[in-house]
């Protein structure tokens, strides 16, 4: 990935607030050619998995959610949130731990004193885009699905059910990208914040979900690679014996996991030299 050009806003009066700060970063962030990449392949796995598991609950109704009784028309598009996750935390990681690769983070920590503003600036514009782009991506996917699936599945795309969906589904990207960013402003390594973050997304998840003990099943769905399905489920799907939460209870799981070595990151920013 080419590295960005160090940005920063100089206001004029010589005063440098954090809306300075973020519109340096956001500025960063698009300069650089690999993150249209990144948000195309993005784009292109959601549309490929929410089309095509469409098409496969319309072949085979008995699989996925129709297994519990009932499928939804936003079941098979927020499904493609799992290579969202992965895709965003590898930018969010990228943004972070690639500029203390470069030396490019020293140029930013010196533009824009006080520390905390330049990683709460990263974390906003990753997390908005994470949001907002995985949110509408899966609400029009569910209106492009409902016609392959209107045969077996219930129109929840005008419904309260449909739009959380969408919306739990842009806050299970956005708060792992967090979790991402946090690790990587951590380890200032992005072969060893990506390696993290894809164990504790989808290796762990895999393992535990697949051992008999009652115990690794509880882990396993206070894990952030499982907790966060709870936010595009729908109501009649929630299950917390077979660890899908409510919409609450996964979020404030998923967003523990996404704040805590976000704020480590921020604190061994400030106190680490770079």
């Amino acid at each position: 990935m080419s590295q960005p050009t160090a940005t920063t806003v100089h206001p004029a009066g010589g005063r440098l607030t954090f809306a300075h700060v973020l519109r340096g970063e956001w500025t960063k962030l698009w300069s650089v050619r690999s993150t249209w990449w990144v948000l195309g392949i993005l784009v292109v796995c959601l549309v490929a998995t929410g089309l095509g598991f469409s098409a496969a609950e319309r072949a085979y109704p008995q699989i996925g959610a129709a297994a519990a009784g009932q499928t939804y028309a936003s079941d098979a598009p927020s499904n493609g949130i799992m290579f969202g996750q992965l895709i965003m935390a590898i930018l969010a990681v990228l943004m972070i731990a690639g500029e203390f690769a470069s030396g490019e983070i020293k140029t930013s920590l010196l533009g824009a004193p006080g520390r905390w503003r330049v990683l709460a600036a990263k974390a906003t514009v990753v997390a908005g885009i994470s949001f907002v782009l995985t949110a509408v991506m899966t609400y029009l996917l569910t209106l492009a699905a409902w016609p392959i699936v209107r045969s077996i599945a219930v129109d929840d795309r005008f419904t309260a059910d449909g739009l959380r969906a969408a919306a739990g589904a842009g806050l299970a990207v956005a708060l792992v990208a967090l979790m991402a960013l946090g690790i990587g402003c951590l380890v200032r390594s992005v072969p060893l914040a990506a390696m993290i973050v894809a164990a504790l997304t989808f290796v762990l998840p895999m393992i535990t979900v697949e051992m008999s003990a009652h115990w690794m099943s509880v882990v396993n769905s206070y894990l952030i690679g499982w907790s966060t399905q709870g936010l595009t489920t729908p109501a009649t799907q929630i299950d917390p014996s077979k660890g899908i939460f409510s919409f609450g209870k996964a979020l404030w799981i998923s967003a523990l996991w996404a704040f805590i070595p976000l704020i480590a990151g921020a604190v061994t920013l400030r106190k680490r030299d770079v």
